[in-house]
């Protein structure tokens, strides 16, 4: 097969099915036409040999052989400088070499406007302090990678770090990631500070380092004022289930509580029995 030829062509069902000499094909003669088109498609027509011929359409005997090329050859393929060809399926390649080549030129036309795109965003980056290719990587590795507290999923925060590194310069990030280890973060677990991707591009360098997070931050503690019911002190700044009214009494606060669970227990039970029992219960009137 040629090189650079499409291997697929167009078969039109409709054109093929109504056209005459098609009509008074019967279905053997019709496999031979198909499969002489395909190998005129491959090899950009066919020899003007009856020997080759019959053995790719794998007539059995001469007689078959001739009854296939007064069917199928002369009928539908034209004979010009020694070549077999099908003059709908030549018109059917020149359009498709036609359309191969717009588009090869349009790809090349592409190409060379995304390259001098390029071109223009890297003269840019140099112009504004930004960076690029491995010169980014190793700035990633040098200024990002290893002041950054949360070293997870590096290949993510690699990419995200050049993405940044498109609108925002080195220094920006690394003065915004000091601040935040010495504000935000400095008394934060690791696995409470963002991944390094997750920061870069919610563009962290642009939070306020200095407050904490209003999602994270511990909601402030209720203060009640109390009156011990045991000598009947009064405490400011008490908490809202411990027992730091009066601490002298707080023994028999905390026994007192106890008992009366203990007996609302029992007294459950007694009554759960006694109206089984069909008896009036504890506690009725």
């Amino acid at each position: 097969m040629p090189d650079n030829k499409p291997p697929a062509f167009f078969f039109y069902a409709g054109d093929f099915l109504s056209n005459i000499d098609v009509a008074f094909m019967d279905m053997e003669l019709r496999g031979v036409y198909i499969t002489l088109l395909a190998y005129s498609w491959l090899e950009l027509g066919l020899p003007d040999n009856d020997e080759k011929l019959s053995k790719l359409v794998q007539a059995k005997d001469e007689e078959t052989w001739q009854r296939y090329k007064k069917g199928v050859l002369s009928a539908c393929f034209q004979l010009n400088d020694g070549v077999w060809t099908q003059r709908r399926q030549e018109r059917e390649r020149d359009r498709a070499d036609r359309r191969h080549l717009a588009q090869s030129e349009g790809g090349k036309k592409g190409n060379k406007i995304r390259l001098e795109k390029e071109k223009r965003t890297n003269t840019h980056a140099k112009k504004n302090g930004l960076a690029e290719g491995s010169e980014v990587e190793r700035e990633f590795e040098n200024e990002f990678w290893s002041i950054y507290p949360r070293k997870v999923r590096k290949k993510d925060a690699l990419n995200s770090y050049k993405k940044a590194r498109k609108s925002i310069t080195a220094d920006i990030i690394k003065d915004s990631i000091n601040q935040h280890l010495k504000g935000i973060w400095a008394e934060k677990e690791i696995r409470f500070i963002p991944h390094p991707s997750t920061w870069l591009n919610a563009e962290g360098w642009n939070d306020d380092a200095s407050k904490p997070d209003a999602l994270t931050e511990k909601a402030p503690a209720i203060s009640l004022r109390k009156v011990c019911p045991v000598c009947g002190g009064i405490k400011d700044g008490c908490s809202r289930n411990s027992y730091d009214v009066c601490r002298k009494h707080t023994p028999s606060m905390r026994m007192e509580d106890e008992n009366k669970a203990l007996l609302d227990d029992v007294l459950i039970q007694a009554n759960a029995i006694r109206d089984e029992l069909g008896l009036d219960l504890i506690g009725e009137k």
